[in-house]
């Protein structure tokens, strides 16, 4: 008996922790935003998901809410930065989420979505070298680069769009 309330202690320990607590809102923010983004994404209406999230369609504030209370608990939370700055790249905050996808990185630089994110980030801020650096660690044979030049391109950002083909192409020429 003793051994079972002291499992069962440890347990609620556990579970009560904030990083445990954090998980659980970051989780929570995570089917949020996917049932947001999903309940209008159609193909072809939306070209990308980014389009969805610029979308004032698109309420995507209960799951900021949920990131941004999971970041209270535990800052180096690693869903909740990455998801944070996926939404704010998408919207053109792109400080913002550079911040927050360099807190990811620094978490969990082992992630390959992370690394693609914050690649992108410094691209979109000029900074090729460092973008091409970590897209060098990266598999972009899907052509996932090539499509987020067409992103900016599309919206306009004709510079935005030279610097991610810059570094792009330089990420191909040094691998």
């Amino acid at each position: 008996r003793a051994a079972g309330a002291l499992g069962i202690a440890l347990g609620l320990v556990v579970l009560l922790s904030p990083a445990a607590r954090a998980a659980a809102q970051a989780n929570l923010g995570a089917v949020l935003q996917t049932r947001a983004e999903l309940s209008v994404y159609r193909w072809p209406t939306w070209p990308l998901q980014d389009a969805v999230r610029r979308s004032p369609q698109v309420d995507l504030a209960p799951a900021i809410a949920r990131y941004t209370a999971a970041l209270a608990l535990d800052p180096d939370n690693v869903t909740a930065n990455w998801r944070l700055g996926q939404i704010e790249l998408a919207r053109g905050e792109e400080a913002v989420a550079r911040q927050h996808l360099e807190a990811a990185y620094a978490t969990a630089p082992e992630q390959r979505a992370t690394r693609q994110l914050l690649g992108e980030s410094y691209a979109l801020a000029g900074d090729v070298q460092r973008a091409a650096a970590l897209w060098r660690t990266i598999d972009v044979s899907q052509q996932q680069l090539e499509l987020r030049q067409w992103w900016y391109n599309h919206l306009g950002e004709e510079e935005r769009a030279q610097w991610i083909q810059q570094a792009a192409r330089q990420a191909a020429a040094n691998s």
